[in-house]
């Protein structure tokens, strides 16, 4: 496509929506081929995938404990504090390490002003200071720059994109070399991005090189330096300006496409050592089994797989039923506290799924989940339920039965 039309936009549109429904773990392979049709059919210069305006991803929140979880995961073996004001002192540290996270996700909160870009410092100051304080061990060290050094490694094949943050975890992690090298990773990105954002009167580019000095320091005493990490990053930075430049540039082609070949008659060599001086003419293909897996699988069973039973995500509801009843149970001895009448997003999946099926039952819902599906176990032994009241204009329905925000488009997908 040598430029964007409606068809193309169709198209692309089309790839996209397929590829938010379809599941990236249970379908790799065909949401790969789909990926490299796109990258077939679309121009390499193709705006539709870039950021022209350069929006941050707001909604990857990171949440963590707070200072009384962190106390009660802290705890000796008697149950006791070990001493207070250290465990004060460590839960500021943990709330920097995470808290920082917001930063990363719209980096232009830290330079609003001056008093934010002092708050970013500091938590910043903080986990390089934990960083610093937690050495690696030599022998988990070695460990792992065995396993760099090793390309078999089935360890290598795998990255982590997201990290738990429970407080029990927070000791282990900061001794953790792939996560200390993904969040220096971040803080040499964000602090790349601050030399040439507009910073606030209080900030100073002498402050901001120092800083990007201390992470490279530490970043050069992970193992995985030992495969040169700074150089790569140092590249990839670099190519991230041009990348930048480009867009600034509104997106202009830079693809370069074969010349026509040349009529004439080829050139009379005098002997075959200069012919063997000379480069091939084409480069031989070298093998790669995930493209070939990418290319060799068979359609048919890619559409198998996607409408099989496997794909099913829809909970019918009477399994949420089921969940209410066996609850209530007093043989099974559940407490109130663990009902699934606490959990929103049961209650939201219940009531979408009565809205289907059990449309009769919904004026109870007024009066809660809990009531509703109580109504429909009433039906279900061989009682009569009393038809509810009409609900008066003010009545707003319970706080577990509202929706989540966050998570109310995982229920409607279901």
């Amino acid at each position: 496509m040598p430029k964007t039309t409606k068809a193309s936009l169709c198209l692309l549109r089309l790839s996209n929506t397929l590829l938010r429904r379809l599941s990236k773990t249970h379908n790799t392979v065909f949401c790969g081929r789909i990926l490299a049709f796109l990258s077939f059919a679309f121009a390499l210069s193709e705006r539709s995938a870039v950021n022209l305006t350069g929006r941050a991803n707001v909604n990857n929140v990171t949440v963590f404990d707070d200072e009384a979880t962190f106390v009660d995961n802290t705890r000796t073996d008697d149950g006791g504090i070990s001493n207070p004001h250290d465990t004060a002192t460590e839960y500021r540290v943990y709330q920097s390490f995470w808290a920082i996270q917001r930063y990363f996700r719209q980096p232009s909160v830290a330079i609003d002003s001056a008093t934010d870009w002092s708050s970013f410092t500091t938590e910043l100051t903080a986990v390089l200071d934990a960083f610093d304080s937690h050495s690696f061990n030599p022998k988990d060290l070695d460990h792992d720059v065995v396993m760099f050094d090793d390309d078999n490694s089935p360890d290598l094949a795998f990255f982590q994109t997201k990290y738990l943050t429970n407080s029990r975890l927070f000791r282990l992690q900061l001794r953790d070399p792939v996560l200390r090298e993904c969040m220096l990773t971040q803080f040499w990105i964000l602090l790349r991005y601050f030399e040439t954002a507009k910073l606030p009167p209080s900030a100073t580019e002498t402050q901001v090189s120092d800083l990007s000095a201390r992470v490279l320091s530490l970043l050069k005493k992970t193992p995985s330096e030992s495969k040169g990490l700074t150089d790569m990053l140092m590249q990839v930075l670099d190519r991230e300006t041009n990348w930048t430049l480009w867009k600034q540039d509104k997106c202009k082609p830079y693809e370069r496409f074969p010349t026509a070949p040349d009529s004439s008659p080829p050139l009379q060599h005098d002997n075959d050592a200069t012919r063997a001086n000379e480069p091939p003419l084409k480069k031989p293909r070298v093998a790669d089994p995930l493209l070939d897996a990418l290319v060799q699988e068979d359609t048919q069973s890619l559409l198998s797989k996607i409408q099989g039973p496997t794909r099913k995500t829809a909970v019918p509801v009477e399994e949420f039923v089921q969940r209410f009843e066996e609850a209530r149970d007093p043989e099974n001895g559940i407490e109130r506290e663990y009902w699934p009448d606490t959990d929103k997003m049961v209650c939201w999946r219940t009531m979408r799924g009565c809205m289907r099926t059990k449309i009769t039952f919904m004026d109870k819902m007024i009066q809660g989940t809990g009531a509703m599906v109580e109504a429909i176990l009433h039906v279900q032994h061989g009682d009569v339920v009393a038809p509810s009241t009409s609900p008066a204009s003010d009545d707003v329905p319970p706080a577990g039965d509202n929706p989540p925000a966050e998570t109310s488009k995982v229920g409607l997908q279901s």
